[in-house]
């Protein structure tokens, strides 16, 4: 059976769309965090190259929300007196939310975890401002620092903790002294949105917020809990239409990020998504550089794209041009049922 099925018809012009169910359970290719995957469709994407271009739109989403938000590599290191410190990777609550006041108190779990691994520090939570706060029992000072570039594992480890002021890369808690964080604790850094990328040439798309890029498209995770699962559903997500101008679409790569385009491990759990393909006249399109863009919003109707199109498709120019109008927002064609306001 085919991965696509047919959901509307087309025209005297154009092929019907259809959509691609693309399965981590079907893939012909897969790494071991099951973040990215390649499937082989069965019945490969055809477009008549001379006057259709395949437009992909995402479908629909099923993704168990079970990646984690101290990531190795990613937020998880950070140093105490010199020395390199990494919190075990894992999906950590902050906050307690089983108290009267839920939030006020720390995790124990999480607290465990910190005092553990920062002797003799201890961590507890500023109660009114829900701040990390860092007590130093010593006789001598310590300090933690995350130097390095904005994005590196350290400086990603001080703002999850609430640490990093951006003016400052170390802190010093004198001794029998307590450090309040300038920030709160960020539970879910860099995990608000699921970024879902493609194998698709960059360079012969667009994306319908205007640039080219491999984002294919971003699911809210909002309330969504550890353990759940993210769709369409129950979480809104931001469609990025790509058009590509290429013949044939024989097999697919989906790979999922967070919003700073680190890969997501899905911890061996399965996931898909639904890709929606339509084939639209490419009269609807122009390039411009490498990159495609929709016909009609500056009021220049490319007159040479058109005759060459006309010339591919060995049919009177004159009869093909019609008519052209400038300065509006949509193109009118003899000939062709593709009247369309843009």
């Amino acid at each position: 059976m085919p991965n696509h099925t047919q959901i509307q018809h087309g025209n005297d012009h154009t092929q019907p769309a259809v959509v691609i169910h693309l399965d981590t359970a079907e893939a012909s290719l897969i790494n071991t965090s099951k973040s990215k995957f390649t499937l082989v469709l069965r019945e490969p994407l055809q477009s008549n190259n001379y006057h259709e271009i395949m437009v992909f739109s995402l479908h629909n989403l099923v993704i168990p929300f079970s990646f984690y938000n101290v990531r190795e590599g990613v937020n998880n290191d950070i140093f105490m007196d010199g020395i390199q410190i990494s919190i075990t990777e894992g999906y950590y609550s902050f906050y307690d939310s089983t108290p009267a006041t839920p939030n006020s108190v720390i995790n124990p779990f999480w607290k465990t975890e910190l005092d553990a691994l920062f002797t003799p520090l201890t961590f507890t939570l500023d109660q009114r401002a829900r701040k990390l706060v860092i007590t130093n029992p010593d006789v001598i000072p310590h300090t933690l620092s995350w130097a390095g570039l904005s994005g590196s594992i350290f400086r990603n480890t001080a703002f999850m903790l609430g640490l990093d002021s951006e003016t400052t890369d170390t802190i010093t808690i004198a001794p029998a002294g307590v450090f309040t964080a300038p920030f709160c604790m960020d539970e879910r850094q860099f995990l608000k949105q699921i970024k879902i990328k493609t194998s698709l040439p960059t360079s012969r798309y667009y994306d319908n917020k205007g640039g080219g890029t491999n984002t294919f498209g971003t699911a809210n995770i909002g309330n969504t809990r550890w353990g759940e699962v993210i769709t369409t559903a129950n979480q809104p997500f931001t469609d990025h239409s790509q058009a590509c101008d290429i013949q044939s679409v024989s097999e697919i790569e989906i790979e999922l990020t967070d919003e700073q385009d680190f890969p997501l491990s899905i911890n061996g759990l399965s996931w898909s998504v639904d890709i929606q393909v339509e084939f639209k006249p490419k009269l609807d399109f122009r390039r411009t550089g490498t990159a495609f863009t929709k016909r009609g919003t500056t009021g220049n109707t490319d007159i040479a794209s058109l005759q060459r199109l006309a010339t591919y498709n060995k049919i009177n120019t004159n009869k093909f041009l019609g008519v052209a109008r400038q300065g509006t927002r949509a193109v009118v064609m003899r000939g062709l049922p593709i009247t369309q306001t843009i």
